[in-house]
C-alpha cells in the first residue's frame, strides 16, 4: 500500500487504443498534478531510497501542531480575559496566544476574536476554494436550516456530516435534540472541535488521519443511537462517484455493526451533487433519487440564488421523495401524480407522465423526440433531435466511443477486450508492420553467440600476467 500525505493512493487504469490497459497509483485527494505530482505504475519497482524520500516528504506536508496541542491552545485561548487579547492569523489559519504574537507580526492577523465566533469556525477560516483539491464551498443559511429541518421531520437524531461543516456547526450550536459528527479533510477544524465530534477524514479512500483512534471515536458516536443515524456528504463535483459510493457503503457497514440485532437495510443518506451528474450518482447507488431542491452556496459565484437561473446543485437521497417536504416559501409544491415535491417551474407533462424539468426552467414536449426538451430548442430533421435554432448541422456531434476497440455501442468499462488477450485491430496492424523487424528467440540467441564478448577485468589481468611470464622465458 502506497501512503501519501492524503492517505493511501488509489489504483487507476489507463486505457490505450493499441495495447492492453495499464494500472497506476495516484493521489486520492488531488486531481491536479500541480497539487500532488505523485505517479507510479502498478508494476513499477521502487528503490528503498525513493521510499524513504517519499516518507520524508509526507512528514513535511503534515500539520506541525498535534491534536493535543490544538486542544490545549483552545482552552488557553478561551481563558484570555478580553477579546482584544484574542487574535487569529489568517496567513497560518491558527489561533494565537500572547507569546506567539511576535512570530506572526508580519502576517495578516485579525484582532478582537469573540468567543461566539469560536463556535462557527467556517465564518472565521478562509475557505479553500481550489477546484481540484478541496473545493470548500459552504451552504447558505437557508440551505443549512432546510436540511436540518428535514432531519428533524424524519426523526433523525444523529447526523454524520461528511464535508459539510456548516451542518455540523448548526446542529452543535442550535439543536439540543440532535448530535453531529464531522468528517472533513481540512485539519484546521481540529482547533475548534474536540476529537469526539470531529475527525480528519478523506472521503475518497476512507482514511482516518487519526488512525484507529479516529475510527473508534466515530464508532462510539454511532453506538449511542445507531437506528436514527443519517449521512450527508458534499463531495467535490469532480470526484468519482463509484469511489464515493464505496465510502458511503463502508460507513453503512460500520453503523450496522453498532446496531443491536440484524440490520440489512440502508441508512438515510443525502448526497449533494449537480443535476447533470445524475447518471453517475444513480449508477453508483441506484437507490438514490434526485430531488428538485436547489442547494445554494454562500461563497460560490454561480451556485447561489441568481435572477435568471438558480443553482444547478441538487439533493440525492434514498428517502422516499414524498417524505422530504420542500419549502413552499421558495415556490416548491407537491405533485400528486409524481408523488414528490417539485419546483414552481417544473410542470407535469401528460405525455411523459412526469415532471421533467431539471435545470430550473420549464421544459417543452417534442412529439418527434417523444420527450421533453429544454426551452428554446427546435427539432432538427437533419440531426433527428432538438437543437438550438442557430446550430450548425454540418458540425456533427462527436459520439462517445470505446477507448479500447473504438466501437460506439459500449464504453471501455464494458469492453469485451478490456482484460482479455484478444488483440485489437490497431495492435494487429502494428504487429504485422513490425513483424519483419523482429527476430525470433532462436535467431537472437545465435547472433548473440556470434558476437565477440569483451573480456572481464579478471581475465585481462590474467592475460597480462601470462604475457609477462612468456617474455621473461
Amino acid at each position: 500500500m502506497i501512503v501519501l500525505c492524503a492517505g493511501p493512493t488509489l489504483l487507476f487504469t489507463r486505457y490505450y487504443a493499441d495495447k492492453k490497459p495499464r494500472q497506476f497509483y495516484a493521489c486520492s485527494a488531488c486531481r491536479d498534478r500541480k497539487d500532488c505530482p505523485f505517479f507510479q505504475w502498478a508494476d513499477e519497482r521502487v528503490s528503498e531510497e525513493k521510499r524513504k524520500l517519499r516518507q520524508q516528504i509526507n512528514a513535511m506536508q503534515q500539520p506541525t501542531t498535534s491534536r493535543d496541542q490544538y486542544t490545549k491552545r483552545l482552552e488557553k485561548f478561551k481563558k484570555l480575559p478580553s477579546d482584544k487579547e484574542r487574535r487569529f492569523c489568517n496567513s497560518c489559519s491558527e489561533l494565537l496566544v500572547a507569546e506567539e504574537w511576535s512570530k506572526h507580526s508580519t502576517h495578516n492577523v485579525t484582532m478582537g476574536i469573540k468567543l461566539q465566533l469560536l463556535d462557527t469556525p467556517t465564518k472565521l477560516l478562509r475557505p479553500l476554494e481550489d477546484e481540484k483539491t478541496h473545493a470548500q464551498y459552504l451552504f447558505t443559511d437557508d440551505t443549512t436550516q432546510f436540511l436540518v429541518n428535514v432531519f428533524e421531520k424524519l426523526h433523525l437524531s444523529h447526523v454524520i456530516c461528511i464535508g459539510t461543516p456548516r451542518i455540523h456547526e448548526y446542529i452543535t450550536n442550535s439543536r439540543t435534540d440532535m448530535k453531529s459528527f464531522l468528517l472533513d479533510i481540512d485539519y484546521r477544524y481540529a482547533q475548534f472541535f474536540p476529537p469526539a465530534t470531529y475527525q480528519r477524514f478523506n472521503m475518497f479512500n476512507f482514511h482516518f488521519f487519526g488512525g484507529h483512534v479516529g475510527k473508534t471515536h466515530l464508532s462510539r458516536f454511532l453506538a449511542t443511537e445507531p437506528s436514527n443515524v443519517a449521512f450527508i456528504l458534499d463531495p467535490p463535483f469532480g470526484g468519482i462517484a463509484d469511489i464515493l459510493a464505496s465510502t458511503v457503503k463502508t460507513l453503512w457497514a460500520l453503523a450496522r455493526d453498532c446496531v443491536v440485532g440484524p440490520m440489512d437495510g440502508e441508512f438515510p443518506t443525502f448526497w449533494v451533487f449537480p443535476y447533470f451528474l445524475e447518471d453517475h450518482v444513480t449508477k453508483a447507488m441506484p437507490t438514490l433519487k434526485m430531488l428538485d431542491y436547489k442547494v445554494e452556496y454562500e461563497n460560490h459565484v454561480l451556485y447561489k440564488n441568481a435572477k435568471k437561473r438558480r443553482s444547478p446543485v441538487r439533493l440525492f437521497t434514498n428517502v422516499a421523495p414524498e417524505k422530504v417536504k420542500l419549502p413552499a416559501s421558495e415556490g416548491y409544491r407537491f405533485c400528486k401524480k409524481c408523488r414528490r415535491y417539485v419546483g414552481e417551474e417544473n410542470k407535469h407533462c401528460i405525455k411523459c407522465n412526469s415532471c421533467t424539468s431539471k435545470d430550473g426552467r420549464t421544459y417543452t414536449h417534442c412529439d418527434q423526440c417523444n420527450a421533453c426538451v429544454k426551452p428554446g430548442r427546435v427539432h432538427c430533421a437533419i440531426c433527428d433531435c432538438c437543437q438550438p435554432p442557430a446550430h450548425d448541422c454540418t458540425k456533427a456531434k462527436p459520439k462517445t466511443e470505446c477507448h479500447i476497440c473504438g466501437q460506439q455501442d459500449h464504453k471501455r468499462k464494458s469492453c469485451p477486450q478490456r482484460m482479455s488477450k484478444i488483440p485489437t485491430p490497431a495492435s494487429v496492424k502494428r504487429k504485422s508492420e513490425n513483424a519483419d523487424d523482429r527476430e525470433s528467440p532462436k535467431k537472437r540467441m545465435k547472433t548473440e553467440m556470434k558476437r565477440p564478448r569483451k573480456a572481464s577485468k579478471h581475465k585481462k589481468q590474467k592475460m597480462t600476467m601470462t604475457r609477462k611470464q612468456n617474455q621473461k622465458t
